[in-house]
């Protein structure tokens, strides 16, 4: 079989882009997105929205790859959106949702209409048009699907239906709005709710001082882990992935049930890759139905999550009005580029000013080009990685303006400092040095492409663990003796209606009484007010004991 590929979008980086309304038939892949295509902070990127498959083997494919440009690689988040509820008989809009259309699987021909490689990529929802009436014969909802570890969520919008092309997914070719000052307005506002959203997000995540939140994990010592767990639950849901990633890995001082407690809390934790990874990786590994309790939280949006999904909306929004306006000012002859400036300098956005830079430069304004990327480091608060993309992409502007100036440089000194930059692959000037390099022959690059393993396989699942009967009554105590705290672990068979973990003294006076919700569970029993000796514990199941183990607490 000949691998033809349709559109490959590869480390478009962090913006708000999309591909849209395109058909593609008879191929290996239709689109394929690999690398970084999705915001670290808003969950923002590339959407694939209203494309026509037909008689393709995998219809959407998503993939990591070994060196991607930022932080979280996938696609935006969300691919489409739930529509605003319609009047009371009426249907809702049907332009938010996705709007795909997928090939019919037929002689064993497509594999996949949506696939996510593996869990290196960030979970995605994905919303399709709900409703189905008699006559309609379009397939809008993906089917079959693969994903690691339920990555990818299927929603259908009860109140939206793909009537026809034209309603559900209407041309952009001519979306300019009818009103240029109606398109500022909503820029103004949208950017406005953005910095708003932004500063939320900076007062409550971790405290509103990530550093000192880490600090305190990292320095923290074994006997302050009720201390530790209790600051870090304060702080929830609003724990960044750096501080649950740091709570993680002080396995000496954070018990399994302590940090299953803690990433609960944090239900945005079973959607990042990278603390999940950090889980799975751990020395002390947690116990399976641990983890099974943490990625409840891919189903639940949280408080944090919810303000980020509201920035992401207004972000795009933003961008697209953006986008808009720049493409128009960018055809316009008449303004002399005033227009443009004026966009660019009013924009709050750090990419917005490497834009503006860029004009200056092409305008031969060196005092301007270098005065708008020395305010990019006082505007904005750039952490490691922009400070990065800020300090290569002065290295350039530098260069570039010696090239066109100096007529002494020689051609082997630019081109030298030109691969030193293009070495740096997650900056833009990285990028801009490598397509120089490109444009003026000196080395030759191929975009690399990227397709799934052509072989038929069920979808992915959550793994099933076993239970029931087989399954022992087992309780077990740690760490023992106890001074603090201990935990405790119990896995009992189905014959579990009601249970209770009762702690007596030696003589069997009930000091505690912990009722089980659940037949597996690690439980955490402070010691502060019982008093050094030796205990009872007693696992009670339907009224009967079936286990008890001794318990000795030091002070």
């Amino acid at each position: 079989m000949t691998i033809r590929n349709g559109i490959t979008v590869n480390n478009t980086g962090e913006d708000a882009n999309e591909v849209y309304n395109n058909y593609f038939e008879t191929l290996t892949t239709g689109i394929t997105s690999a690398g970084t295509n999705r915001d670290d902070d808003s969950d923002i990127g590339l959407c694939i929205k209203c494309n026509d498959f037909a008689n393709v083997r995998s219809d959407i494919y998503v993939t990591s790859v070994t060196n991607p440009t930022g932080g979280k690689q996938g696609i935006a988040l969300n691919q489409g959106e739930l529509a605003p509820n319609p009047l009371p008989g009426e249907l809702g809009d049907p332009t938010y949702n996705a709007g795909n259309i997928f090939s019919e699987e037929y002689n064993d021909y497509t594999i996949y209409n949506f696939s996510i490689d593996d869990a290196n990529c960030s979970p995605v929802n994905y919303t399709y048009q709900g409703v189905v009436s008699s006559n309609n014969t379009f397939k809008v909802k993906p089917d079959p699907v693969s994903s690691p570890n339920n990555y990818l969520s299927l929603i259908g919008d009860p109140n939206t239906e793909y009537g026809s092309k034209e309603l559900s997914c209407p041309s952009n070719l001519s979306e300019y709005r009818s009103s240029l000052s109606g398109s500022k307005i909503t820029y103004i506002n949208e950017s406005s709710i953005v910095t708003n959203k932004y500063d939320t997000l900076e007062l409550v995540i971790d405290g509103g001082n990530t550093t000192s939140l880490i600090l305190d994990v990292n320095t923290s010592v074994s006997n302050e882990s009720l201390e530790l767990r209790q600051q870090l639950i304060d702080e929830s849901p609003y724990l960044s992935d750096t501080v649950l990633k740091s709570a993680i890995n002080k396995e000496d001082v954070l018990p399994n049930a302590m940090l299953r407690d803690v990433l609960v809390a944090n239900p945005q934790s079973a959607k990042s890759v990278e603390v999940m990874n950090t889980l799975y990786n751990k020395e002390n590994t947690m116990p399976e139905y641990l983890v099974d309790e943490v990625l409840l939280g891919s189903n639940i949006m949280g408080e944090k999550d919810i303000i980020v999904s509201e920035l992401s909306k207004h972000k795009t929004n933003r961008d697209k009005v953006f986008n808009e306006l720049y493409n128009y000012y960018l055809q316009d002859t008449l303004n002399n580029n005033d227009s443009l400036i004026s966009l660019l300098q009013c924009a709050l956005h750090q990419e917005a000013r490497y834009k503006l830079a860029r004009l200056y430069e092409t305008l031969n304004d060196s005092l301007n080009t270098f005065s708008t990327i020395s305010q990019i480091e006082d505007q904005f608060n750039l952490n490691e990685i922009e400070y990065e993309n800020y300090d290569n992409f002065i290295e350039l502007a530098e260069l570039k303006w010696t090239m066109a100036h100096d007529t002494a440089l020689v051609d082997s000194l630019y081109v030298n400092d030109l691969i030193t930059i293009s070495e740096q692959p997650k900056s833009i000037a990285g990028l801009y040095a490598k397509n120089m390099l490109i444009t003026k022959g000196e080395i030759y690059y191929e975009e690399p492409h990227y397709f799934p393993i052509m072989t038929k396989s069920n979808k992915f699942e959550n793994e099933v663990y076993e239970t029931g009967d087989q399954l022992n009554h087992k309780l077990n105590i740690f760490p023992n003796p106890a001074k603090d705290y201990f935990t405790v672990e119990t896995n009992i068979d189905n014959s579990f209606s009601s249970g209770t973990i009762n702690l007596t003294t030696i003589y069997g006076k009930q000091i505690k009484q912990v009722i089980l919700s659940k037949p597996q569970n690690q439980i955490i029993i402070t010691t502060n007010s019982l008093s050094a000796g030796t205990y009872i514990l007693n696992l009670e199941i339907n009224g009967s004991i079936v286990a008890s183990k001794k318990i000795l607490i030091l002070k």
